[in-house]
């Protein structure tokens, strides 16, 4: 198991009680099986983070979990300017309060970009 595993389960149960549709997203490859009947299944792409939901706009995010001393890497990096070009909310988050209060935040700031829109029944489009 990875040190931010339960860090992960943390981050994603914590924002779930409060209400964010959010989920644990596996990136990689995953190989099943063995000889001929090996099968090799792409997951998310890599440097996808490892949380990633919506906020009530419809508007994308994600965590990418870390401990006291993790990094990103070059994927995850470039992962982020990509979302992040596109108008997706994305955080290096530690720990679940990190990520409660940038959800919160955000949460916050799309709700007060919709209401000054005057659409009151549209979704936010970045």
């Amino acid at each position: 198991m990875k040190r931010e595993t339960p860090i992960v389960k943390a981050v994603v149960d914590a924002l779930q009680i409060r209400g964010a549709w959010c989920w644990r997203q596996n990136s990689g490859l995953l190989v099943i099986g063995r000889g001929r009947s090996k099968r090799v299944v792409q997951l998310a792409p890599s440097g996808s983070p490892d949380i990633a939901g919506y906020l009530s706009s419809g508007r994308g995010f994600g965590f990418e979990v870390k401990t006291s001393t993790g990094r990103q890497t070059a994927s995850q990096k470039l992962w982020q300017e990509r979302a992040e070009s596109r108008g997706v909310r994305y955080a290096v988050v530690r720990s679940p309060r990190d990520a409660v209060q940038y959800w919160m935040q955000w949460e916050k700031s799309d709700a007060e970009i919709h209401n000054a829109s005057g659409r009151s029944h549209e979704r936010i489009r970045s």
